[in-house]
């Protein structure tokens, strides 16, 4: 039997392939005329004909580490690249879709709450609470990522998580291949 070395690059291979992966599949389920880009406006970007988009934040683990964890550079990153895109006026929050997905299944905090995020004021406020909570005193490393989505205003913050949809192992593709 091989052995892993302190070398191997499999985790980071593993990531590279879940974006074309997922672009396959939105090209196998997007209307015609649609275009779908890999690396170009997002880790993956759908545009279709009637001008509506999908950005995605695809998040491929081979750890046993939370996925997308309340305090995760995954989770905080993908939301600071959607925010200073609607800031930069690069994205239209109005046509955009905005996909968090990974391999593996999500069970718990902020990501999970969004996977029964209601339609209502209320609801996204509360997100925005818990968000507003967890980034309380984050690790140096994380510190301006943090920052940056935190600047913003619970109504900007709002726009965005209720646009957030969550693709996870249960549904990205199956049991054997996500293991």
């Amino acid at each position: 039997m091989v052995e892993k070395n302190s070398h191997s690059a499999a985790g980071q291979m593993a990531g590279y392939l879940f974006q074309p992966e997922r672009a396959l599949y939105h090209l196998a389920t997007s209307s015609r005329g649609s275009i779908v880009g890999i690396e170009t406006l997002d880790d993956i970007a759908v545009v279709s004909q009637d001008g509506s988009i999908k950005l995605e934040q695809a998040k491929h683990y081979v750890s046993e580490k939370e996925p997308l964890a309340d305090r995760s550079k995954e989770f905080w990153n993908s939301l600071k690249i959607w925010l200073d895109g609607i800031q930069q006026e690069e994205i239209d929050a109005e046509k955009t879709e905005f996909f968090l997905v990974t391999n593996k299944t999500v069970t718990r905090g902020i990501v999970f709450d969004l996977m029964s995020l209601g339609n209502d004021d209320t609801s996204r406020a509360n997100l925005v609470a818990k968000l507003r909570v967890a980034g309380q005193e984050p690790p140096e490393s994380l510190k301006v990522i943090f920052q940056s989505v935190l600047g913003h205003t619970d109504d900007e913050l709002k726009q965005v998580i209720g646009r957030i949809r969550i693709i996870d192992g249960n549904t990205s593709h199956g049991a054997g291949l996500r293991k």
